[in-house]
């Protein structure tokens, strides 16, 4: 079962678009129209109480087939996905050795992803790389025995902080049980949770970088660029520029915004995406934590945007303006992206105005 196809119909419920062609539509089509009543052909807005149980359904058919996604970019770059957060993890061919970015949730799933990548290439993984500290991103670390594992300073330290006994991940589990309604996400979270009762191993990174680190791991360069305030203080923006890959937020693309979060450097990032966009490399794709890689994305518009916003706080500040005046200053039309999501750019000029 093809779980995008889900997602997209399950999208579709969501926002409540009418009537499919029940007599033309294929089985699994049929399927999601019965359960979910859009063959009755009307225009509607879906209660509240229908879209868990959409999702929750979608997740379930998903599971029947297999939580595990696969995606090869090219011949050396394979794409692992896990349901329902579809949390990436990313393996790249380095010549004699592998590279793997983000081991997911648990060492059981991380097993599983580790037999297929033995399957399809047939070479060790000598790196892993750790975008950031979170669980569903480390977890599957301790499966990659003999890796070299690297990552931001932050990310041991807050991996040793946060997760350092059983009470303390069980804490953390609880709190992201908490933060979601989703019976799907829900089940997901207390799988996670079993499976580290027993045999479990915190294994941080051992090899950790500051603010910019260049590693030449097998035959290709990589490029670690700390990124605090991206989601976490332990984030890493990942460049590798002879395969074209950036390792980022999903928010990196033209459409979107980028969201802060506390400790956010903003002359930082705008100085390493200016770098990144100077070494005249394209990229061919923006691989985010969670979800299909974009491709052919422009981070000229992202910079522009950072740029202005910048720009906007400065200028207001030197002229004894509100925030609310930097907010709306007049170079923000250029972004339409800002009508969509002003809450986002509500809240990145409010952190750029603490700093």
């Amino acid at each position: 079962m093809n779980i995008k196809r889900l997602a997209l119909f399950v999208l579709i419920i969501l926002l409540g678009y009418c009537a499919l062609d029940f007599t033309s539509a294929d089985i699994l089509v049929r399927e999601i129209i019965l359960n979910t009543g859009l063959g009755q052909g009307f225009l509607y807005r879906p209660l509240p109480e229908w879209v868990g149980p959409a999702v929750d359904w979608a997740y379930a058919m998903a599971q029947e087939a297999d939580p595990i996604e696969q995606s090869k970019l090219d011949s050396r770059i394979l794409l692992l996905h896990h349901a329902p957060w579809k949390e990436t993890m990313a393996i790249l061919d380095a010549g004699t050795g592998l590279i793997v970015i983000d081991t997911w949730a648990s060492p059981v799933s991380a097993k599983k992803a580790s037999a297929i990548i033995r399957k399809i290439f047939n070479k060790p993984v000598t790196y892993v790389i750790n975008t950031h500290h979170h669980w569903d991103h480390t977890f599957g670390n301790q499966v990659f025995t003999g890796a070299e594992i690297i990552g931001h300073k932050h990310c041991a330290e807050d991996m040793k902080t946060s997760y350092k006994s059983a009470d303390d991940r069980k804490h953390e589990l609880d709190k992201a049980l908490k933060g979601t309604d989703y019976q799907s996400i829900q089940s997901y979270i207390q799988e996670v949770q079993h499976s580290i009762r027993q045999n479990f191993v915190l294994t941080p990174p051992t090899k950790l970088v500051n603010e910019k680190e260049i590693l030449i791991l097998g035959n290709l360069k990589v490029i670690l660029y700390h990124a605090p305030g991206l989601h976490t203080r332990s984030n890493l923006i990942i460049y590798i520029p002879e395969i074209g890959l950036l390792f980022t937020r999903r928010e990196f693309q033209h459409d979107s915004l980028p969201v802060f979060e506390v400790g956010i450097e903003l002359p930082a990032l705008i100085k390493n995406l200016e770098e990144i966009l100077a070494s005249g490399k394209p990229i061919k794709y923006i691989i985010p934590g969670h979800g299909d890689p974009i491709a052919n994305p422009d981070l000229k518009v992202p910079l522009a945007y950072l740029q202005a916003l910048q720009k906007a706080v400065t200028t207001a500040k030197q002229a004894r303006k509100t925030p609310a005046e930097a907010e709306h200053d007049p170079a923000f039309s250029a972004f339409p992206q800002i009508t969509s999501n002003p809450g986002i750019h509500h809240s990145n000029i409010s952190f750029i105005w603490k700093k």
